[in-house]
């Protein structure tokens, strides 16, 4: 029986597969280690045998050294070593990831082949990921949203030390302006519902706002501007 694992946090399937009677899992580190646990599984094991199976091409081949031999049940030293550490992935694992992949893409020794082509969907995948922590990391660390209304425009601006991007809404395409809860309920965030030229939808802002804090925003546009209360709309020969 073979398992495809090699993806985060792939250990919860293993410890099933333990929890079963009479199944043993086995994780091969090479194409030579996997052929002989193969042939162990087949020709002497006693019960059933999970293979859990690397679907990623490594960046290098593991050597076992002259003279290895399987022995079920133990491991193989690769390189003697003190104490260790162990812990989260965090930006460094990204950035090393992300190498690993570009290396092994660009070092000329993989060709065209199925591998290739998994391994570059998975670092595209990877990639955008790693923007998108990375622009969330970003914003949490000097991070602004501004929003104006006034002269006949929402202006919505969020930017990261100076640099950002902005969005104009015409107030005759803007209405029911109205604080909106997230997923607990709390109504911490505001939101406006926008008609725009490509259809009408709803425009929500106020990340770090409190429930008090985003009644008083709305309270005060909707003093300003009345036609912004929920469920009216602004009449465009009014402006």
């Amino acid at each position: 029986m073979a398992e495809a694992g090699g993806r985060p946090a792939a250990d919860p399937d293993a410890s099933l597969l333990a929890a079963l009677p009479n199944v043993v899992v086995v994780h091969p580190g090479n194409s030579e280690e996997t052929r002989a646990v193969l042939r162990w599984a087949v020709e002497e094991a006693e019960g059933s045998v999970a293979i859990r199976l690397a679907i990623g091409p490594s960046p290098r081949q593991i050597e076992l050294g002259a003279g290895w031999a399987l022995v079920p049940g133990r491991g193989t030293t690769l390189i003697e070593g003190g104490d260790g550490a162990e812990g989260e992935q965090g930006p460094l694992g990204w950035v090393v990831g992300e190498f690993s992949a570009l290396r092994a893409l660009f070092s000329g020794g993989m060709g065209l082949n199925v591998a290739t082509l998994f391994l570059l969907v998975w670092l595209i995948g990877w990639t955008a990921g790693g923007l998108v922590a990375g622009s969330i990391f970003l914003l949490m660390l000097d991070g602004s949203e501004i929003v104006t209304v006034g002269e006949g425009i929402v202006r919505r601006r969020v930017e990261v030390f100076g640099f950002g991007l902005s969005w104009r809404y015409p107030l005759e395409q803007v209405s029911n302006w109205r604080p909106t809860g997230d997923e607990s309920g709390v109504k911490s965030f505001i939101t406006f519902d926008y008609a725009g030229p490509k259809g009408g939808k709803s425009i929500r802002f106020g990340t770090g706002l409190t429930e008090p804090r985003a009644e008083e925003i709305c309270d005060e546009v909707w003093s300003r501007f009345p036609a912004l209360q929920p469920h009216s709309r602004v009449d465009v020969g009014a402006s």
